[in-house]
Order: structure tokens, then C-alpha cells, then sequence
């Protein structure tokens, strides 16, 4: 599919990145669900909390009205104020937290009504402290106004709290199960890319240290004086095959031309042995003509046959060595060779 070594290795960096790319964002996404689960885990705790601290405030207020109306201390009844407002402020909280669970808000609400119906009926005794009339306010709580009523906010928080607990207890599991989703994601994710990364990063160097060896050991023969040393195989790659090619036309040339210089050799050869050849040939003319120079002027200087005879019988057998022949002469009068 990649026939080219630069797209296998910008595909095994891609097939990386993407990998690494793919782990992050699966951690992230994990990192993110289980912040989103510990934050409903904290809602579920914070809605647990406001619920106790609400019941909490009604039985102090509960405490303090009680208190004043047996002590006629004055710091119960500021007492009971008190819890009453940080009742109220509580169940306000709790109003808000519990608007996104429809079953949680009903109750919510149901119990918002009976905490008003207690607080009222714990108020009356107390008013009528205030007013210092202690024995009918005494009377008053003697006969357990309220207790019904408190007893159904007790069930009504008591369900709410075991459903609210309930839910926390799903939404931590559902925060672990998540962490360890992430912490698989990480623990195995992180080995199987640098497994990955490092089968293709084998590939992609198998894909240069073959055909290189192969280059190498075209080259090693060439340098040896092995001219037809060639490339053959393939080499894996475009790349290579270029390179190969470019060898095996190197080489064809280099075989060439050292072909073309053993021509020229033989070609210098001979022409240097003709010109030996000839430079004989032209020492030994120069020498003929030495000598034919030699008898001219000797023949000049003969004055009878007899010594015409005697410069021709010693210079042309040194001309002509080898050679037998005779010289004949016309007599004088110019009729006869003798």
C-alpha cells in the first residue's frame, strides 16, 4: 500500500499520534465522568447534610421552647429563635439541592409544610410563655401537640435520607468503576501503543537496513573490480528502487567506459608499434640515403671503370644487402652492354 519509505514512516508517525491522541482523550473523558460523579456524590452528601441539619434544628428548637417553658429561662427561648431561623435556612438549601430529583423534591416539599405545621405548634407554647402565662403554655406541651406531626417528618426524612443515601452510594461505585475504567485506559493503553510504536518502528528500519545492506554489498563488489556487480532484488521502497536504478546505471557506465579505455589501450599499442615500425623503417631509409650520398660523391670522383666498379661493388651491397645482381655498362660505342 506505502510504497514509499517517507509515506510509511509519516503513517506510522500518524498511527502514533492518533493513538496517543485517541489515550488522552479516553483519560480525559474518564477524568472528567469521575469529577462529574465525585460532584454528585458531593451533591448527594451536601443534601444528606442539609436534611440532618434541618432535623437537627427542629429538635433544638424543640429543646429550647421546651426549656423556656419549664425554666422560664429567657436563653431557651433565644435558643428555639435561633434553631428556627437556621432550620428555615437549611431547608431552603435543601430546596434548591433536590430541585433536579423529582421524587426527592416532593418530599422536600411535603416535608416544608409539616416543618411549618411543627414550628407552629411549637411556637403557640411559647408565645404564650412570653406572655407569662407559664402553666397553660406547660399545659400546652404536656398534652403532646405536634407529636404526630413530628413523627411524620421524622418517616418523611428518614425516607428521604435512605434514598438520598442510596443514590450517593450509586454515584460513588459509579466514580470508582469510572477511575478504574480510566486506570485500565492508561495501564493498558499506554504498553499497547509503545508495542505498537516499536513493531512499526522495526518495519520501518527493516525497510532501510535491507535494501542498504544490499547497496552496500553491490558497492563492496564494484570496489573489488567486480564491473558486473548489480542490484536486482527488490529493495521494499520507492525510494530505494531509485537509488538501486541509479547504481545499476553508475555501474553500466563505469563498465563502459573501462571497456572504452581497454579499446584505447589496444588502439595505443598498436599505433605506438607502428611508429616503432616506421621509425626503423626511417632510420634505416636515412641511412640508405647516407650511403647513396656517400657513393654519389665517390662515383664523382672516379676517373676509370675500374674504380667506378670498385665505389659501386662496396656501397650497394651495403644499400641493397642480400641481393646478387650484376651492373652493366654501354661500351663506347654506346652498341653493346658489357
Amino acid at each position: 500500500m506505502f510504497t514509499s519509505l517517507t509515506s510509511r514512516i509519516a503513517a506510522v508517525g500518524i498511527m502514533v499520534a492518533t493513538a496517543l491522541f485517541v489515550l488522552v482523550l479516553a483519560i480525559v473523558d474518564a477524568s472528567r465522568q469521575s469529577r462529574e460523579s465525585f460532584q454528585w456524590v458531593m451533591h448527594s452528601s451536601q443534601i444528606i447534610q442539609a436534611m440532618e441539619e434541618t432535623m437537627a434544628g427542629l429538635r433544638s428548637a424543640e429543646s429550647g421552647q421546651r426549656g423556656y417553658v419549664l425554666t422560664q429561662n429567657p436563653g431557651f427561648a433565644q435558643s428555639f429563635d435561633r434553631r428556627i431561623e437556621d432550620a428555615r435556612a437549611t431547608y431552603a438549601e435543601l430546596y434548591e439541592l433536590t430541585k433536579d430529583n423529582p421524587l426527592q423534591s416532593g418530599r422536600v416539599r411535603e416535608f416544608g409544610k409539616l416543618m411549618d405545621e411543627r414550628i407552629e405548634l411549637m411556637n403557640t407554647p411559647l408565645q404564650m410563655a412570653r406572655q407569662n402565662a407559664f402553666d397553660e403554655a406547660r399545659t400546652a406541651v404536656s398534652e403532646g401537640r405536634g407529636h404526630e406531626t413530628m413523627n411524620s417528618l421524622v418517616l418523611i426524612a428518614s425516607d428521604f435520607l435512605n434514598e438520598e443515601e442510596q443514590l450517593r452510594d450509586q454515584r460513588i461505585m459509579a466514580a470508582e468503576r469510572r477511575l478504574a475504567w480510566g486506570r485500565g485506559v492508561a495501564l493498558f493503553g499506554g504498553p499497547l501503543i509503545a508495542l505498537i510504536t516499536l513493531l512499526l518502528s522495526a518495519m520501518v528500519i527493516r525497510g532501510i537496513r535491507y535494501p542498504t545492506r544490499l547497496l552496500n554489498a553491490a558497492m563492496s563488489q564494484l570496489g573489488q573490480g567486480d564491473l558486473d556487480a548489480r542490484v536486482s532484488e527488490k529493495m521494499g521502497s520507492r525510494e530505494f528502487d531509485r537509488l538501486a536504478h541509479g547504481y545499476n546505471a553508475m555501474a553500466e557506465k563505469l563498465e563502459m567506459t573501462v571497456a572504452a579505455q581497454e579499446r584505447s589501450k589496444g588502439e595505443l599499442r598498436r599505433v605506438h608499434d607502428e611508429l616503432l615500425s616506421s621509425s626503423q623503417t626511417l632510420k634505416e631509409r636515412g641511412e640508405v640515403i647516407e650511403l647513396l650520398g656517400a657513393m654519389s660523391h665517390r662515383m664523382q670522383a672516379t676517373r676509370t671503370d675500374a674504380e667506378l666498379a670498385e665505389v659501386i661493388s662496396i656501397f650497394v651491397p651495403r644499400v641493397m644487402p642480400d641481393l646478387p645482381g650484376v651492373l652493366y655498362a654501354y661500351n663506347n660505342s654506346r652498341n653493346l652492354l658489357v
